[in-house]
């Protein structure tokens, strides 16, 4: 995928392959990062910091880490293969520590972002930024969606009693599934600053930049706690 920068004309990169570190990417790594014309390259996704140490010493400005825990996608399941993208996250960015600041690479966190609160916690980890698209995909600004002709005459003789959900998507996990739009992007942005700005309270931090391990402890918790962490007003 390529994303044309205007400063200069030079062109970002994002390579989209589930598995980054194999000899064929590597090559690819190569080719890119070495014309005169590519900006940042991301690599493909990694979930060890060999791994990633790899992509970075073949080029790669950004490295992508998560492996099976995107939304849609069953890989850890499937194949047994995988690490919890948070820890990846956090291992990968405590290996580069040791590198100087200029030369240590962005880590993109993919997969697993169901809530704001964990954008907060990939950022905590280590992750300089996430990759979104299942909080986007309700919005009713993103594309895809479709319009069921019968059910939207039938919203409109009815005064918007019926039929609300004339507009859908269906997109592709275990068997298609049907969305329907909840939110708009605006709505969305303002959740996230308002989340953002209690979770700095929290924590007695100031600033976005200082979400990052220095400053934030992570602590195990057990499936009981996990479950008193959730709305419960209705169990």
């Amino acid at each position: 995928e390529y994303y044309f920068s205007e400063q200069n004309h030079l062109v970002n990169i994002c390579v989209d392959v589930s598995h980054g570190d194999t000899k064929h990417m590597t090559k690819i790594y190569n080719m890119y990062s070495s014309a005169k014309w590519c900006r940042n390259l991301m690599s493909g996704t990694v979930v060890t910091p060999k791994s990633a140490i790899s992509v970075a010493r073949a080029g790669c400005t950004h490295i992508r880490v998560g492996l099976g825990s995107s939304s849609a996608y069953s890989t850890s399941i499937a194949t047994g293969c995988g690490v919890p993208s948070l820890s990846a996250v956090f291992e990968i960015w405590s290996t580069f520590q040791s590198y100087m600041e200029q030369t240590r690479p962005k880590i993109i966190a993919d997969g697993s972002v169901r809530t704001t609160g964990d954008i907060i916690k990939y950022l905590s980890a280590g992750a300089d930024a996430v990759m979104i698209g299942n909080l986007l995909s309700p919005c009713i600004e993103s594309p895809n969606w479709q319009i069921n002709k019968m059910k939207k005459i039938l919203n409109f003789f009815s005064f918007g009693l019926l039929c609300k959900n004339y507009m859908y998507k269906k997109y592709k996990n275990p068997a298609y599934s049907i969305q329907h739009p909840t939110n708009t992007v605006d709505n969305f942005l303002n959740q996230t600053k308002a989340s953002f700005a209690s979770a700095l309270n929290y924590l007695g931090l100031t600033n976005i930049k200082d979400l990052n391990p220095y400053n934030v402890e992570f602590i195990r918790i057990s499936s009981a706690s996990y479950k008193e962490s959730r709305p419960h007003l209705l169990d």
